[in-house]
């Protein structure tokens, strides 16, 4: 237990990641109504979800997401993005030739102006579990 976390805070002070991210893959694919601000950090928690699954893996490639809640549960804006609300998402990653399926929820609260896009924003990534 001693020897992971100290892997785990030399990696974060050292910057070090233990998987690839290809940086040209923002905004991410598919249906997703998070917004480009917050895609990068989510994307970065659901590679590790994936590394979990796939422990043998550290190459990953966003495949996909899919929107999963109804269209009331939320309030976009004229670019599709959401300005507040709740939902759901799957996002599908690419790790070594499987596909993972990270299942991720939001929650983002009203501050201030209805139409800010600085509204805070909770999410919770769950499990990768692989398909195939």
């Amino acid at each position: 237990m001693k020897k992971l976390l100290l892997f785990f805070m030399m990696t974060i002070f050292t910057g070090n990641l233990c998987f690839s991210m290809s940086e040209d893959n923002i905004p991410v694919k598919g249906e997703t109504v998070l917004r480009e601000l917050w895609q990068r950090e989510v994307q970065a928690v659901v590679y590790s979800r994936a590394a979990k699954a796939v422990k043998s893996c550290r190459n990953f490639e966003l495949a996909d997401t899919k929107l999963k809640s109804p269209n009331g549960a939320f309030v976009k804006d004229n670019e599709g993005k959401v300005i507040y609300g709740k939902w759901n998402e799957e996002w599908f990653v690419n790790a070594c030739g499987q596909t993972v399926s990270v299942p991720v929820a939001f929650k983002q609260k009203q501050y201030g102006h209805k139409y800010s896009r600085y509204n805070r924003l909770r999410y919770t990534v769950g499990d990768g579990e692989i398909l195939n």
